[in-house]
């Protein structure tokens, strides 16, 4: 994963796209578990840097020793090892499972990149031949993960949620051109067909057709990162509503109050359900369960009985479902439906 330099410099990484890349440029569903804990890490370098710091003092120093094995891996800015933050996987365990079957071939690469940039620790160079070297690095993230981020998943959650939603919006309304134009400016920049990271970075990525997968993230100083070398493609992450930091330590964004008399109709849940699923069309059932501030399960049950009232539909895409208003519930809410 590169981390670019200060914001002020005027060095600049160039990705290309072609008009296949794209259709196949995406979101990823849901936030990725070690990519927040890894920009955490790099964060902890200059806390003073981070868009927002939960932690009251010093982190560093009440973090378990073998924790700290990872930040001899990952400096503040440059080049850290990419086998240490995969993307696609949601599952915590997954990840790590990942992290501890990772190939010599690849563990070979990334360090002999990692060593041309700066000096690389005696235990490091065992990586490549000794997997009870990698498995200490696993356990580390699992560590990191849980002191550092595991006690606001939800809140990264139910942000990554509304970030999310919001993308959506801009594509449907918009399109393609004006979600990346305004991905992050001024760090991030659209100029046709070329995304531009002015950032401490310079270097040029051809997507050849592989597209780009897009991660919002919660932590880290604000800066996007990249993994030009993921497979099946590369992936750009950006801070979610980079204009106003999130505070983790506040509630759960939701979405506005249902109006009165919804609430009266359908109860104060179902309202509060179908009114989410007007503020974020297109949400999965996850992001209904965080936005509403309920289970999975109940917010599962509450789609049901909406949709068997004819207010929302739902569509099935992959592992996925999503959900939208019906022009019924849209009449309900008072939304004036788009000719």
């Amino acid at each position: 994963m590169l981390i670019p330099g200060s914001e002020g410099s005027r060095m600049v990484y160039r990705i290309h796209f072609t008009a296949e890349d794209l259709g196949r440029t995406r979101m990823i569903g849901s936030p990725a578990p070690l990519v927040e804990t890894m920009r955490v890490v790099r964060g902890l370098w200059k806390p003073s840097l981070m868009r927002h710091v939960p932690w009251k003092g010093p982190m560093v120093p009440r973090l378990p020793a073998e924790a700290r094995l990872v930040f001899d891996l990952a400096p503040a800015r440059g080049y850290a090892p990419d086998f240490l933050s995969p993307a696609r996987l949601e599952g915590m365990q997954e990840c790590l499972e990942q992290i501890r079957s990772t190939s010599r071939l690849v563990i070979r690469r990334e360090m002999t990149q990692l060593a041309e940039e700066r000096p690389v620790p005696g235990w490091a160079r065992r990586l490549e031949d000794d997997p009870q070297v990698l498995q200490r690095i696993a356990d580390a993230l699992g560590q990191l993960h849980a002191t550092l981020v595991a006690p606001y998943w939800d809140q990264v959650t139910a942000r990554v949620a509304v970030d999310r939603a919001a993308r959506a919006r801009d594509l449907l309304d918009h399109g393609i051109d004006h979600l990346l134009r305004n991905l992050c400016p001024p760090q991030i920049r659209w100029n046709p067909p070329v995304l531009e990271i002015h950032s401490g970075l310079i270097g040029e990525l051809h997507l050849n057709g592989r597209g780009l997968l897009l991660i919002p993230t919660v932590f880290g100083s604000g800066m996007p990162s990249i993994d030009c070398d993921a497979e099946p493609q590369p992936w750009l992450n950006y801070p979610t509503h980079h204009d106003a930091p999130p505070d983790l330590g506040a509630p759960i964004p939701t979405a506005p109050a249902a109006p009165r008399r919804i609430v009266a109709l359908l109860g104060r849940t179902r309202a509060t359900v179908l009114h989410v699923i007007a503020h974020q069309p297109g949400c999965t059932t996850g992001e209904l369960a965080a936005a509403a501030q309920i289970s999975l399960s109940s917010a599962s049950e509450h789609s049901t009985v909406l949709r068997a009232a004819g207010l929302i539909t739902t569509t099935r895409r992959r592992q996925s479902v999503l959900h939208v208003l019906t022009p019924t519930g849209q009449s309900l809410l008072n939304i004036p439906t788009k000719p």
